[in-house]
């Protein structure tokens, strides 16, 4: 009896091997009791319960006897000395042939008992022909015995599946992008995870800001609230943080929260596009005041232009800086947009002593839209606007053709030396234009490409511009459907 019940504490305390543990079970109860033999039969699906899996044909030959004698669909077989969970191969098969459980059972002397656990049946213990005959008191000890047993499973599935949550919520909480650090009540770090240290700690840099930051939200007197915290050398980052405190039933802290985002670029293109506006308006002041003074017609005329432009890059600057673009998506087809766009386009190209030659569409390139017809005419005439003031007299080609299966674009193409200036693919970018024009005074701003690229992205599209051997070709291409 003592060696059961140590081989028991070693297995209750051996981990997860959930087959000795019942192995010990079933020995242990053949000592108490007398019995010769016993078994623990698993039944149904326990097996999904107990992190089992069964696959050989031998298991399988024996799991079927054993089911077509007790009438019910068995899984395992645990006995003193194996726990045939796994058969390894067929000759474990012959073991079970003298198997009082595949006998005639009404002629044998059984004591059965139930394996409960999380109050669902997965098994049952039986032990087999003591001489004499089972008692109560075999039955009583059984009883209180397996609650102990079942409990101890049932501690086992709960701590594997606190260790998968608890893999699981630390995974998530290293992919985490905002960086997040948690503190004891006393504001020691207790915990932090990686977008945290590549924040405050890039590349293993030192950085004393933390010791800055804690002692100040300990000592705001909400248990929750916001702030930004300027990173100077060797970081130059601009944190804003947010925390929240955790505080038990007594209310005393438990915890303190900190959350971290990295806004320093927003803040320099806050920092850039209010210096933009105030340069753009400033201007505007000085044509209205020239515009005022200005005696000719021709010169208030000139003014005005002046702050046309000025104003339509106003607009699309707070378009583009207030996020996606609104369209109204509807039914439409390249004919429809190209009978809104070539008189424009057209009557802008002529003013600048130009001609613009449009090549029949390719089969199938006359293909219906879901689109803001008004929007892409709009952008066409602005790629044809930007080309007129930058080309020497001559010609545009464009054309349609299809971009696979499921967009259609719409091509300019010209000489590469027919340009004054070469195009900047960095105008595709508001970013790179903004920067373009803060970088020397008295240039002029043009927003137009960058509009541009914000219609076809609204339409989930493309704007591009590229050479390509002699050639200048930009491309607008929206998809078919629109979506």
């Amino acid at each position: 009896m003592t060696c059961a019940i140590l081989e028991l504490w070693r297995a209750l305390a051996s981990g997860p091997n959930m087959g000795r543990l019942l192995e010990a079970v079933v020995r242990t109860a053949e000592i108490a009791t007398g019995a010769p033999f016993g078994e623990i039969l698993l039944l149904g699906d326990s097996w999904t319960r107990l992190e089992y899996q069964f696959a050989t044909p031998a298991e399988l030959s024996v799991m079927k006897s054993l089911r077509d004698v007790i009438g019910k669909n068995i899984i395992g077989v645990i006995t003193r000395d194996s726990a045939n969970l796994k058969l390894e191969d067929l000759s474990s098969v012959q073991l079970h042939a003298a198997h009082p459980s595949l006998m005639d059972i009404s002629i044998l002397n059984v004591l059965r008992l139930p394996l409960i656990v999380d109050g669902r049946e997965i098994g049952a213990l039986n032990l087999y022909n003591k001489p004499g005959g089972f008692s109560v008191e075999d039955s009583g000890f059984l009883t209180s015995f397996l609650e102990q047993v079942t409990s101890a499973i049932e501690h086992e599935l709960l701590r594997v599946k606190l260790a998968k949550v608890e893999n699981r919520l630390n995974g998530i909480f290293e992919a985490i992008a905002d960086g997040i650090i948690v503190c004891d009540k006393s504001g020691r770090p207790a915990l932090s995870n990686r977008a945290f240290r590549e924040m405050l700690f890039p590349q293993g840099t030192p950085n004393h800001a933390l010791s800055a930051i804690l002692p100040a939200l300990l000592a705001h007197p909400d248990d929750s609230g916001i702030q930004e915290v300027v990173l100077l050398k060797p970081h130059e980052r601009i944190i804003s943080s947010s925390f929240v405190r955790t505080r038990d039933k007594e209310g005393d802290i438990q915890e303190i929260i900190l959350s971290m985002r990295d806004v320093t670029q927003r803040k320099r293109q806050d920092q850039k596009f209010l210096q933009l506006i105030s340069i753009l308006v400033r201007r505007l002041a000085t044509l209205a005041a020239s515009m005022r003074k200005a005696k000719k017609v021709s010169r208030r005329l000139r003014l005005q232009m002046r702050i046309g432009r000025i104003v339509r890059n106003l607009v699309r600057l707070s378009e583009i800086k207030a996020g996606p673009l609104r369209v109204e998506k509807l039914p439409t087809d390249t004919q429809e947009i190209m009978d809104a766009f070539l008189p424009r386009a057209k009557k802008t190209l002529s003013r600048h002593k130009m001609v613009f030659n449009l090549e029949p569409p390719q089969p199938n390139a006359n293909d219906s839209l879901f689109a803001d017809s008004e929007a892409i005419a709009q952008a066409l005439v602005s790629v044809t606007g930007f080309h007129a003031k930058r080309l020497k007299p001559g010609s545009v080609m464009a054309f349609l053709q299809e971009a696979g299966e499921k967009s259609i674009s719409f091509v300019m193409k010209t000489a590469l030396d027919a340009w004054k200036t070469p195009p900047d693919m960095r105008f595709l970018d508001w970013n790179e234009c903004v920067d373009w024009f803060l970088g020397e005074g008295n240039r002029a701003l043009s927003l137009d490409l960058a509009f541009v690229r914000h219609i076809l992205d609204a339409h989930k599209g493309a704007f591009s511009c590229s050479v390509e051997g002699d050639k200048v070709a930009f491309r607008l291409t929206l998809p078919r459907g629109g979506f």
